[in-house]
Order: structure tokens, then sequence, then C-alpha cells
């Protein structure tokens, strides 16, 4: 069974929303989406690029002076349609991989300052990425086109918002464990 590359449905849904160049949908991943879906730059432009060739997008060059032309892309009816048959189609599961736990797993006493380190680094991200997700929580009103999609976009921000608040909680039980251990090996 080929693999569905799932990039080209996450754009084409942002380009439900509006036009938009390959570096808005960039960000709207990053401020929306990063809690369960992200994409890189280098996966963005190949997928638009290839969304183009399909018919699914199309492309409008708008001139700038003193900066590089922006290409802003929008949804065509194929696009449209390709999207909500995809939509439509059961979920498949996404197998887990965490770094971060892997390093824990296979780590020795000695690694619990690094670990405790990258832990705290990680801490301050999630914690980061909650204050985003407030800021979004926010907004929902404003960019939500129905009440139907509000309610929607929340639910998946809610999961967002719990899974973070765990990693948080689970931080700071971990890093005064790690901390502890720390101190026994130093002794």
């Amino acid at each position: 069974m080929p693999r569905t590359n799932r990039t080209r449905f996450a754009l084409l849904g942002f380009l439900t929303q509006g036009p938009k160049t390959g570096y808005d949908l960039r960000k709207v991943f990053e401020e929306r989406t990063s809690h369960f879906w992200s994409e890189s730059l280098g996966q963005v432009y190949p997928t638009l690029r290839r969304l183009y060739e399909e018919g699914l997008v199309v492309r409008e060059v708008q001139k700038q002076d003193a900066r590089p032309d922006r290409i802003v892309y929008s949804i065509t009816e194929e696009g449209h349609a390709e999207l909500v048959l995809w939509i439509a189609q059961p979920s498949k599961p996404q197998p887990v991989r965490n770094e971060q736990l892997l390093k824990l797993f296979f780590a020795s006493p000695e690694h619990a300052p690094a670990l405790s380190n990258d832990l705290r680094r990680h801490l301050d991200r999630y914690r980061a990425q909650l204050d985003r997700f407030h800021s979004f929580e926010n907004q929902i009103p404003q960019l939500a086109p129905t009440e139907a999609r509000n309610q929607m976009w929340r639910l998946t921000l809610s999961l967002g918002q719990r899974i973070l608040a765990a990693r948080v909680g689970w931080c700071e039980e971990a890093i005064p464990v790690l901390d502890a251990i720390s101190k026994e090996t130093e002794s």
C-alpha cells in the first residue's frame, strides 16, 4: 500500500482559509497546529509545486520592489474536492517517536545532569508553547469562519493544551529525580 503524503492535505486545508505564500503556510503551522502537525519549509515548497502541477492549487506572482516576488497560492475546486475525500477516509494510527524519552531510557546515571538540563530547556519550550496556544485560543472567535469551525479548532487546541500541560507536569516531576541521581553519582 503506497504511503499517503499528508503534507498535501495539510496545505490544502490551510488554503481553504484563504490564499497564502509558502512562508505564510509555515507560519500558520507553527502558530495553530504545531502541537499535532508541523511542516518544514523543505516540505512545504516542494509539495506546493506538486499541488500546482496537479492543478489542485493555482499561484499568483506578486511583484515587489527591492524584494523577491511573492508567490501566493490558492486552492482550486479540484483541490477542495481532494481534501474532502481525504477527510472522509479513516485516519491511520501514527507511531510515537520521542527522542527525549529514548535518551532517558538508554541513559546511565552519569548522564543525569545533561538530561536534567535538556528537560529544563524543554520545560521552557513547553511553557512558551502553552502561551502561544492561549494567544491562538483568544484569536479563534475572529479567525473561525463558522461556529462549527470554532468548536472544531477548540477541540484540537484542547488536546494540545492537555498534552503540553502533562509534559510540563512530567518535566517538573522528572527534573528533581534526575538532579537527585546526579548528586548520588557525584558522591
